[in-house]
């Protein structure tokens, strides 16, 4: 099977985006420790399946010290790509 990788700045800028988006709709701000921490969630099955958007994008609620956040979850880079609003029904597949 082959494995592409994927360039660091991929990597950093879903770290960016999603720490904004924590920040702008949860008022939290999330290190990058924090950050792989709530990654870690989703691949250890510990975080909440919600559906799918894409073949490659899963939406999962995770919790970050008792909050409960909803991420997009982007299996070919392996990471959180962004996080969507609380509160709000959304459609996935």
């Amino acid at each position: 099977m082959l494995v592409m990788r994927h360039s660091r700045s991929k990597v950093r800028n879903n770290y960016i985006h999603t720490r904004r988006r924590i920040a702008q709709r949860y008022g939290v701000d999330v290190d990058r420790a924090a950050y792989k921490r709530l990654c870690g969630q989703i691949k250890n099955s510990r975080s909440v399946y919600l559906g799918r958007q894409t073949p490659s994008r899963t939406v999962h609620q995770v919790s970050l010290d008792g909050l409960k956040l909803i991420v997009v979850y982007n299996s070919n880079v392996g990471n959180i790509c962004t996080v969507l609003y609380p509160g709000r029904v959304y459609r996935v597949v």
